[in-house]
């Protein structure tokens, strides 16, 4: 295993592993705040570019709006969406925010083949991966379970003639 493995792959399992079970003792205090929708979304984008030397991550329009939720753990969230992007998909990801009804969409999508239809009805279960991806199968659940704990929820687009990868949604409702 490569050097990059250990320090990125590693820890981002570590962490993952300890969010998944303080997910399941109830035992995740989320300290929630005001936080900017573009701060959230640049910070994602910046730490994919730290972590992975040359990685193609554009961001779109950011509404100027805020969200209550924990920083930390949101941006996990993000972080996890963006990662699945690069892993899995194709260059460029992108990344891009909207607000509707009351919610901030915070929307990442990538230039891949989208995602297996089989593996829909499960996409966002604990250790669901497609057969032919590695991984372990936490990033999407631990994504929807810091959603809903912040009041918003994650969720899947089916690819469109404009994204033909479909698109991860994540919803923080509004400060």
């Amino acid at each position: 295993l490569s050097p990059d493995w250990f320090r990125l792959g590693a820890s981002s399992l570590l962490n993952d592993l300890l969010t998944a079970s303080k997910l399941d003792a109830n035992a995740l205090n989320l300290r929630p705040v005001r936080t900017s929708v573009a701060a959230l979304v640049q910070t994602a984008a910046d730490n994919a570019r730290a972590a992975r030397t040359g990685v193609d991550i554009q961001v779109g329009e950011l509404p100027q709006a805020e969200v209550m939720v924990d920083p930390s753990r949101f941006g996990q969230a993000i972080d996890n969406l963006v990662g699945n992007g690069l892993a899995h998909g194709a260059p460029p990801v992108t990344l891009n925010a909207v607000v509707n009804e009351g919610m901030a969409q915070i929307r990442v999508s990538d230039s891949g083949d989208g995602v297996d239809p089989a593996v829909l009805p499960r996409l966002f279960e604990r250790f669901v991966t497609a057969d032919n991806v590695r991984g372990t199968g936490l990033g999407l659940f631990i994504v929807r379970e810091l959603a809903r704990a912040s009041g918003g929820d994650a969720y899947y687009e089916p690819s469109t003639d404009e994204r033909p990868a479909g698109t991860f949604v994540v919803t923080a409702p509004l400060a």
